[in-house]
């Protein structure tokens, strides 16, 4: 979806749109929100889209009156569900958003969909190579994760290459961690990506001025990052994409907080109470059993309510919704208790590279503890596991999330052996408050 007005800034972001569209093969649709498509001209929404299905393109074009121009985007998006907003933008300063209004930024803040947003300094198209070059900033967190994610369908479909950046704040800082983290996310990518380019790479300095040095020495065609919106009064996205959109040379394709919290992943935590398809309370999460080879969940156990205290295996595949406090299973209360017990799983073991974690297990670095792990994020059409959530010790305790590829080991006690030491893991989580070690 392209939003267009009559200025000739606007026009920039079809060049970015037929290349897009012509790649993908999808349908492509004009925004405008005014009633000037009464007017004749070149610029009519109507002939912009008459040339453009000239070029053999998908185009449909559509006039939203009595809207101002974020709203018209905000309310068209709901409904046609685009993969992709382009738009332009022509205020670059703190000053011009206060003076002028940021529409870039109010639509990426109220979106559920990525949006690529087009420089006024934009000049090429991707650059003469084999495939375009997209550069995605990485920090350790989630959202980053997610980012990545969207990063690789985005470069399948161009097809792209890709270059994953982690910037660390100073020369001192462990480089250790931040390089493993970038190896491991390469990995990952690649084996999603066959046939093209996935670079790693790490840099210091201030995150929103390496990105755009990186961008500039790497000749990047665009630039990913997410954000979780503002802190502040009036901050409606990250400082680092803030800083990042007001002075970037290459379109800037930004997930912002609404289409992080369309994330799918899950987080299975102990203690979470467990009840059956007839609304039964059965018992609560007692532990887990990971797959160490395939990084997978692959069933709960369930520390049943009955007298009998018993402990039950509960496959994976018997999960049907999953939060914080609550797991709700696709059996009923019959089903459930045909299910075997935990000694018997034990008795029965399919392979070691099974492990259980349960209540009171360790997050052990190579060098320290750090915490008692609370609960496992996966992804539900896989199981994957994508990290471990640990609280550290003391009454101001930290939650720490800890990505699934630093698991190195579950020992018999079901607590969690790290492949680094507890610097390479500082590192490696970057200083977000959140996740920071203490």
């Amino acid at each position: 979806m392209v939003p267009l007005d009559e200025s000739d800034q606007a026009q920039r972001a079809l060049v970015y749109a037929r290349i897009v569209t012509r790649a993908t093969g999808g349908p492509l649709l004009l925004v405008r929100a005014s009633g000037v498509e009464s007017e004749a001209g070149y610029n009519k929404l109507s002939n912009i889209a008459r040339r453009l299905q000239d070029e053999g393109l998908t185009a449909e074009w559509q006039v939203v009156e009595g809207e101002d121009a974020v709203s018209a985007v905000r309310e068209t998006a709901k409904a046609w569900r685009p993969d992709l907003i382009i738009m332009t933008t022509v205020n670059r300063t703190q000053m011009d958003r206060w003076l002028h209004g940021g529409a870039a930024e109010e639509v990426i803040a109220s979106a559920s969909t990525p949006v690529a947003v087009v420089p006024p300094d934009w000049i090429r198209p991707f650059a003469q190579r084999t495939a375009p070059r997209l550069l995605v900033a990485l920090d350790g967190s989630r959202e980053s994760e997610f980012g990545l994610d969207f990063a690789i369908h985005f470069a399948s479909v161009l097809p792209a290459d890709l270059v994953l950046l982690r910037v660390v704040h100073d020369t001192d800082s462990p480089w250790h961690g931040a390089e493993a983290y970038v190896r491991d996310a390469c990995t990952r990518a690649q084996a999603l990506l066959p046939g093209r380019s996935v670079t790693p790479n790490v840099t210091t300095g201030s995150a929103s001025g390496a990105i755009l040095r990186m961008s500039s020495e790497l000749e990047a065609d665009a630039i990913v990052m997410t954000t979780r919106g503002g802190s502040g009064p009036g901050a409606l996205l990250g400082r680092t994409v803030t800083s990042t959109l007001e002075r970037s040379a290459v379109p800037l394709i930004v997930l912002g907080p609404r289409v992080l919290g369309s994330d799918t992943h899950r987080r299975l935590t102990l203690g979470a109470l467990m009840r059956t398809l007839d609304q039964e309370r059965v018992g609560e999460v007692h532990g887990m059993v990971v797959d160490i080879e395939q990084q997978a969940l692959v069933a709960v156990i369930m520390f049943a309510s009955d007298d009998l205290g018993r402990q039950v295996i509960v496959p994976i595949d018997f999960l049907e919704q999953v939060d914080d406090e609550e797991v709700l299973l696709r059996v009923s209360s019959d089903e459930l208790a045909e299910l075997p017990l935990a000694s018997v799983y034990h008795q029965r073991s399919v392979g070691p590279e099974k492990r259980e974690i349960v209540a009171g297990a360790r997050v052990q670095a190579l060098d320290d503890e750090l915490g008692a792990v609370t609960s496992i994020e996966f992804d539900p059409l896989t199981a994957r596991v994508r990290a471990f959530w640990a609280r550290s010790d003391g009454l101001l305790g930290q939650e720490l999330r800890i990505p699934g590829q630093w698991l190195h080991d579950i020992d018999q006690d079901g607590n969690i052996r790290l492949a680094g030491a507890r610097a390479d893991v500082q590192a490696y989580l970057g200083r977000d408050r959140r996740r920071v070690l203490p």
